[in-house]
């Protein structure tokens, strides 16, 4: 199975369709963006990454979870793009307190599925799509969308850990604390410098000519005062995986796998 990478249509099996779903989401977020020649760029980056074949494989520490949660968190960035730029429901022309609602419904929805897949890693995205809300419309507009996000994701996600936690209560601990200790403790040997996703699992991720990019355009939209929100908004998403998790002791690649749907999208857009 290793010795067939050369494209994505080799792997029958559901990493590889919800891999393709990304690919296609990415192409459909583009598109909203930029002309379709970008857009196709953007979406053969993506099914060519070796990164994204590993995780369709199964690598280390990876498995079906984390390919969907890269497919669920790009509809997240995608909806968060839209709204930043005065359109919530990407494909109408409406700018309607309903329509950022919807949004805030579609994005709690996503968000939820993803957090019951990888738990945590999915808390940035709504954190960013909140961003977007009170960026285009100001505090008070946004306050209605963003309660609304909330009280849906809520009711999404307890239920399931509520059950859990009845039903299997010391094994839920135990999962849960294991989880959460990937901050705090060096789990299974896993401890690294606060660097380690910068300087290694960034090249492990894009590859090093698509790295030294990434890097290029974040600095090109966060530092010679670009006045993209989108491009602002996606240099946001990536911080807000890389920053935290820089600051835990144990550090997996994986963890990082939403920034790339985010740095292609960047790359895309500067170029």
């Amino acid at each position: 199975i290793y010795e067939r990478r050369e494209s994505l249509t080799f792997y029958d099996d559901p990493g590889n369709f919800f891999a393709i779903l990304t690919a296609v989401t990415l192409f459909s977020i583009a598109k909203r963006f930029s002309d379709v020649w970008v857009a196709t760029g953007i979406a053969l980056l993506f099914a060519s990454n070796q990164f994204v074949f590993e995780l369709v494989q199964g690598r280390q520490f990876s498995d079906l979870s984390d390919v969907m949660n890269v497919f669920f968190l790009t509809i997240v960035l995608g909806l968060a793009l839209a709204s930043v730029t005065g359109r919530p429901l990407f494909f109408l022309k409406s700018e309607s307190l309903v329509a950022y609602c919807v949004a805030s419904l579609a994005v709690a929805l996503f968000s939820a599925l993803a957090y019951l897949y990888k738990g945590g890693l999915a808390l940035p995205g709504l954190g960013v799509f909140a961003i977007a809300l009170v960026w285009q419309c100001g505090w008070r507009r946004a306050t209605g969308p963003i309660i609304v996000m909330a009280i849906l994701f809520g009711a999404l996600v307890f239920p399931h850990y509520f059950y859990l936690g009845q039903r299997f209560p010391q094994e839920f601990r135990d999962q849960q604390r294991r989880d959460i200790s990937h901050l705090f403790a060096n789990v299974e040997g896993w401890a690294r410098p606060w660097h380690y996703y910068l300087t290694v699992y960034w090249q492990d991720l894009l590859g090093p000519p698509l790295g030294v990019l990434g890097f290029l355009a974040i600095m090109e939209s966060s530092l010679t005062g670009s006045l993209s929100r989108r491009n602002v908004l996606l240099v946001v998403w990536i911080l807000c995986y890389l920053v935290p998790l820089s600051f835990g002791v144990s550090k997996v690649a994986n963890f990082i796998g939403p920034v790339l749907p985010a740095v292609l999208l960047l790359v895309g857009f500067c170029a």
